[in-house]
């Protein structure tokens, strides 16, 4: 479904003319709309939108800039290594307590330590090479044009998440509708119904992983 059918539906359901075509906040649906996909993507691990990476280090720096799209990593599938040979990944205070000025320096064949906070991977030590991060999970491609699609994986209900996200988090709380805008979408509760759909949305995700996975596919 393209975002000018989602903001068709949002624009029913809101019932106002402030999110009408010259209405004071229709310049915003598109951007609350993105920021809605956004949460869906941080809440679920979607293995659609894995990438994998690869950098030169240097001993110059202990930190590694990721890509811009970096998102998170997936406890399943994440995973740093040097050719071959993983490396463990900790905690960025626990890497920071190892070496509290970084001023260490390997010459040993990869690093002995990487922690990922914030879209930087840092080493201990500092070392020189080619390393790479394995299957990180991208931010969902933001739409722009009428004609644009959401970036989450069909499952039946995609459309539908950004739908009650951008009326519970956004249109009834502008209209001060707040009884509305907590059966949309109450973030303390984790209740409402774009939360519902959430997870039947990450249930329905894993069931296709599942499928896949018995193809003798992971993603």
């Amino acid at each position: 479904m393209a975002w000018s059918d989602i903001r068709t539906q949002i624009q029913l359901l809101a019932d106002d003319a402030t999110f009408e075509s010259g209405g004071n906040l229709y310049s915003y649906l598109l951007g609350w709309a993105n920021n809605v996909q956004l949460e869906v993507a941080n809440e679920v691990d979607i293995y659609d939108h894995l990438r994998t990476v690869e950098g030169d280090l240097t001993t110059d720096n202990h930190a590694w800039y990721l890509p811009p799209d970096y998102l998170k990593t997936s406890l399943r599938f994440s995973n740093v290594r040097v050719a071959d040979n993983n490396i463990e990944i900790i905690g960025f205070e626990k890497l920071n307590l190892l070496d509290p000025d970084h001023s260490d320096i390997s010459t040993n064949t990869q690093p002995d330590y990487v922690s990922i906070e914030g879209g930087v991977l840092y080493v201990y030590p500092k070392w020189a090479g080619t390393i790479v991060l394995e299957n990180y999970i991208r931010k969902p491609t933001d739409m722009v044009a009428d004609t644009d699609l959401i970036d989450l994986p069909e499952t039946g209900i995609s459309e539908d998440l950004i739908v009650t996200g951008v009326l519970g988090r956004y249109c009834f709380p502008h209209l001060n509708e707040r009884e509305m805008a907590k059966d949309f979408y109450n973030k303390k509760d984790r209740s409402g119904r774009f939360f519902e759909l959430l997870a039947q949305y990450e249930t329905r995700l894993h069931g296709q992983h599942i499928t896949w996975t018995n193809r003798g596919r992971f993603f």
